[in-house]
């Protein structure tokens, strides 16, 4: 029985230290939301004079990750972006994948636009007094 138990012990005692000495980092709410922040500012700057931005956003909650070299990646659920209720937050760590979050999110896009002032006739040719 003595025997037995010593073992169990040599036999547990790799996956225990091993699981204890891997140190991980936390992936908080907060930057989840600097990511997509980001993501989204970099694509309002390839639409001339249109501003993205989240209406509402549900993050999924806090996760962690493996300690290295963290690098996130944004994958809309549309390619355009616009129009797309979900996102793909994808987190790498020494370039292997250690996580894929679902991200809902509510996008609208703001730009100024052009609205005439009196009655504009087929051909562009404005009729003043005419609607």
């Amino acid at each position: 029985m003595k025997n037995l138990f010593c073992l169990i012990i040599l036999l547990l005692l790799p996956a225990m230290v091993w699981g204890a000495a891997t140190p991980t980092q936390q992936i908080d709410r907060q930057e989840m939301e600097q990511v997509l922040n980001d993501f989204l500012s970099e694509k309002s700057d390839l639409l001339p004079n249109v501003e993205l931005r989240y209406r509402s956003v549900s993050l999924p909650k806090p996760y962690s990750v493996p300690q290295g070299r963290l690098v996130h990646q944004v994958i809309p659920a549309r390619p355009g972006v616009i129009g797309s209720r979900r996102m793909t937050l994808v987190t790498r760590v020494d370039g292997r994948t250690v996580s894929n979050q679902s991200v809902r999110v509510d996008i609208e896009a703001l730009a100024e636009v052009a609205v005439a002032t009196s009655g504009v006739a087929a051909g562009g040719s404005a009729r003043p007094g005419r609607y």
